[in-house]
């Protein structure tokens, strides 16, 4: 997965706003995710399958966390 500078500039340019640049981030979760699953698939020993495995929970542990903020910092807007 390579890192597109340019998009990072844009998704946190100070007009962004938070729920942007969380949602953002929230994509490059799910974008590695992907490559660890594929790496999970293709990987042809056992070591390397259990790194892929655990890099992808992690992946998805982030998500996760990130999906919690993205809502409380929507549900207190929503109050304001």
């Amino acid at each position: 997965m390579q890192v597109d500078r340019e998009e990072i500039r844009k998704a946190v340019a100070e007009d962004s706003g938070l729920l942007e640049i969380i949602r953002f981030a929230m994509d490059k979760e799910r974008d590695a995710q992907e490559l660890y699953e594929d790496g999970y698939r293709y990987a042809n020993n056992k070591t390397a399958k259990e790194l892929f495995r655990v890099l992808l929970e992690e992946e998805i542990m982030h998500e996760k966390r990130l999906e919690k903020v993205y809502k409380e910092i929507k549900d207190f807007l929503n109050r304001g």
